[in-house]
């Protein structure tokens, strides 16, 4: 593939070339074609089928035949690690983390992020390598003025789902609020200072998929507040136990329904009783237990920190991986090839369920 014969070639005016006679491309059969040494950007006619044919890189393509096919999806990003509070089982302690943004097309009604309506299917081309990416869990803080990290983001195609915010900490105004987020971090604790003094962060509704904000810290006591979730907001702190994150959402895009996007339960001060989080979310830390991370591939929320001993730190807890739902007619696809991702498979009825878990890299169809 690498001599051009012709009897003229004339240039025309800028940059127009023009061919006095017609073109003719070297022709191949599928078999000859496929046997051919090739790299992207060949193009020749396939006797077999009569077509100009393209090499992509991969694969052999018709110009005029682009095949296409529609997914599902479910894109959920990592959930914000909870924050650390101070190194007193009688002190203020941290928010929980935020879930990560919650994004879907399986399913009716208002069942995405922040409740808003599911969005549109995706319609991809076989044999285009698409890039994907699984983010982590936001770390934890390590102790007083150490606020949660936020969880990394995950994306499919042109679906992207920012991780959920760090839950709040203490000691100091600048301190308390936990981050914005796909949904928000809850709010920290310092000792007489309420939600009226200090705003809780949101989960920025007004996009779709976005979800809700942290709780914040009302009551008299020490203790966090929980993070946000996709489906509600975190739980109001200042107690003297550990209140849990805002819930999630379910969906049945794997064929049987599941809770995801759970917001981390706030840090309790001068108190043992821990009130389980949700849907992925990790629980807040006691005086007695440590603080709980968000479930891997769940999307949601790590616990805030709390004091088990006097001098030691109060650390929260790490937030819960990213993870990727894609769903379709499994006639519509016929091999997937990926580099860089940890991919199951499974069926339900007479679709195909890709989940995609850990990973950066690209995914193609054909």
């Amino acid at each position: 593939m690498s001599t051009l014969e012709t009897n003229a070639i004339g240039k025309y005016s800028g940059n127009n070339v023009s061919v006095d006679d017609s073109l003719n491309l070297k022709s191949y059969t599928t078999t000859e074609r496929n046997a051919l040494t090739s790299v992207a950007g060949d193009i020749i006619y396939n006797e077999t089928t009569a077509k100009v044919e393209h090499y992509n890189g991969s694969a052999w393509q018709s110009g005029t035949d682009i095949s296409t096919f529609t997914v599902e999806f479910l894109v959920l990003g990592a959930g914000g690690g909870g924050g650390g509070g101070e190194p007193h089982t009688q002190g203020d302690q941290a928010g929980g983390g935020g879930a990560g943004r919650y994004r879907t097309s399986y399913g009716s009604g208002n069942i995405s992020g922040g409740l808003s309506a599911v969005e549109n299917d995706l319609t991809i081309n076989k044999g285009v390598p698409i890039p994907i990416s699984i983010g982590a869990g936001g770390a934890g803080g390590s102790g007083t003025q150490s606020f949660g990290s936020n969880g990394s983001d995950v994306y499919f195609h042109n679906i992207f789902s920012i991780g959920g915010g760090g839950g709040g900490t203490e000691e100091g105004y600048q301190f308390l609020p936990g981050k914005d987020g796909g949904s928000g971090g809850g709010q920290g604790k310092m000792n007489g200072v309420n939600a009226g003094a200090v705003n809780a962060t949101t989960g920025e509704p007004f996009y779709p998929g976005f979800g809700f904000s942290g709780g914040k810290s009302t009551g008299g006591a020490r203790g966090g507040s929980g993070g946000g979730g996709a489906g509600a907001v975190g739980t109001n702190g200042g107690q003297n136990f550990a209140p849990a994150g805002g819930a999630g959402i379910d969906s049945s895009i794997t064929g049987s329904a599941v809770g995801r996007a759970g917001g981390g339960g706030g840090g309790a001060s001068l108190g043992n009783t821990v009130n389980a989080s949700p849907d992925g979310g990790g629980n807040g830390g006691s005086n007695n237990t440590v603080a709980q991370a968000g479930t891997a591939n769940k999307g949601g929320g790590g616990g805030g920190g709390s004091c088990q001993t006097i001098g030691q730190n109060s650390v929260g807890a790490t937030g819960g991986s990213g993870v990727i739902y894609l769903r379709y007619p499994t006639t519509s696809v016929s091999s997937v090839a990926n580099t860089g991702m940890t991919i199951n498979s499974s069926t339900s009825g007479s679709d195909t369920i890709l989940e995609i878990l850990a990973g950066t890299g690209t995914v193609t169809f054909s």
